[in-house]
């Protein structure tokens, strides 16, 4: 069994868009300002710098941000490689209606893999 976090979108931009919501509650948990989820923001090169950092790159080691075929590659390589055969997914957005297309293109493309 392994955690991950995920984050689907229409496109790899929009998911990259809307996981500066998720960067930004991970970075505020490593500095301590642990206020409420802001809305996301433009991925800004500072941004960038900051989640190359090895603090945040160990709590976003398992995140998988991307369109719906993004993730499924990324989660498929993951699962060849650890051999789990459970998942524990949470979706860290700022929008309850993006949480859960999220979730539903998760559940799609594990189906898709599952039958594979």
């Amino acid at each position: 069994m392994a955690g991950v976090s995920v984050i689907i979108a229409d496109t790899d931009a929009e998911a990259e868009f809307i996981s500066t919501s998720y960067y930004g509650r991970v970075i505020g948990i490593l500095t301590g300002d642990r206020g409420q989820m802001e809305a996301p923001f433009e991925m800004t090169n500072q941004l960038r710098e900051v989640i190359q950092q090895p603090a945040v790159q160990q709590m976003s080691k398992y995140a998988f941000i991307g369109s719906k075929e993004t993730v499924k590659n990324e989660i498929r390589n993951f699962l060849e490689l650890t051999q789990v055969n459970e998942l524990i997914v949470a979706t860290h957005v700022f929008s309850s209606q993006a949480r859960i297309k999220s979730y539903k293109w998760f559940a799609e493309l594990m189906q898709e893999l599952n039958e594979e």
